[in-house]
């Protein structure tokens, strides 16, 4: 048993407080997390792909990405054919469904700008 955490789980607690705190911090500076990063990047190479595929006639430049992506979920140990799938519907609500990200209701205190400014950021 360990002496460092004291009694037995009691390095779990004070963890699970300092997440709490640092979650906090990040809420009230309303500093985005790398999920939030990865989630803009991820939308911006889909649909930007996307488009460059469709203006060039070459579907190949998206199968690149999914390939790209698809080899990396598998590498991390993601079943195949389920992360094919989850790719397929990302890209189905990105691109045909125009799907945009949820709101993150904490960070509304101003009116909320659409994720399409960063699509529309630099014209194709």
């Amino acid at each position: 048993m360990s002496t460092r955490g004291g009694r037995r789980g009691g390095g779990r607690d004070r963890q699970r407080g300092r997440q709490r705190a640092y979650r906090e911090r990040l809420k009230r500076e309303r500093r985005p997390g790398r999920d939030d990063v990865a989630r803009i990047a991820l939308h911006w190479l889909i649909v930007k792909t996307a488009n460059l595929a469709v203006r060039t006639s070459n579907p190949a430049r998206m199968h690149v990405v999914e390939d790209a992506l698809l080899d990396g979920l598998v590498a991390q140990g993601f079943n195949a054919r389920a992360s094919e799938e989850v790719l397929d519907e990302l890209i189905d609500k990105y691109v045909d469904g125009g799907w945009n990200f949820r709101r993150k209701l904490h960070l509304q205190e101003e009116p909320p700008a659409s994720a399409r400014i960063l699509l529309d950021r630099d014209a194709d």
